[in-house]
């Protein structure tokens, strides 16, 4: 995508919370691991934004009509986005088409593997020129090492008070609340593939 600028994530940070502009929109380019990618902005933003504002709120949607609820339902303070994989080029066009049903006071940062940004560009032109140069690719970041993967699932296993095993299973099952810290959770395990049609 043109006019991308490279930054970390407390750069990135301090661009959205310092923000004016009336609904302003960024993407973030990643080369994988969204959700970690996500959970960690999320973290950077909420400490300078709380106590004074509310804190970021991150979600993963799996279609158009769950992200435009979901940007409705959030119209205050910084909402990060990532898409399953089943967000395809479709979902795409229905956020273009139906651009006003996005618009929200608080800023939105969606967080794309490059793979879904380039979707964006080519099937939502409308909403990329409304995005304009507010994309940003990371730097500065790796993938987690085995251990710090396994203590981020110790976490996440201590939040809910459930294995991975039982995680698998109510996802398999269609019984897992959609929640961002599940996919993450998926995602740390190896089974992104079982967030495709999650919704």
């Amino acid at each position: 995508m043109p006019g991308v600028t490279a930054a970390d994530l407390g750069e990135l940070a301090v661009r959205v919370v310092e923000s004016v502009s009336p609904n302003p929109w960024f993407v973030l380019m990643v080369e994988g691991h969204a959700a970690e990618v996500a959970s960690g902005l999320q973290e950077e933003i909420s400490a300078l934004v709380v106590p004074i504002g509310p804190p970021a709120r991150r979600v993963s949607v799996a279609s158009s009509r769950e992200f435009a609820r979901v940007a409705r339902d959030h119209a205050l303070g910084v909402l990060i986005v990532t898409t399953s994989p089943a967000f395809t080029p479709t979902e795409w066009a229905n956020v273009d088409v139906n651009r006003s049903q996005f618009q929200r006071d608080g800023a939105t940062v969606l967080v794309l593997e490059e793979d879904a940004a380039e979707q964006l560009e080519n099937t939502a032109p409308n909403l990329a020129s409304w995005i304009g140069g507010s994309i940003w690719r990371l730097v500065g970041v790796r993938a987690l090492s085995a251990a710090e993967t396994e203590q981020r699932l110790v976490v996440l296993r201590q939040r809910a008070g459930l294995s991975d095993d039982e995680v698998v299973r109510r996802s398999e099952s269609g019984r897992l609340p959609p929640d961002p810290e599940f996919a993450e959770w998926l995602t740390l395990l190896g089974r992104g593939d079982l967030l495709v049609g999650r919704s």
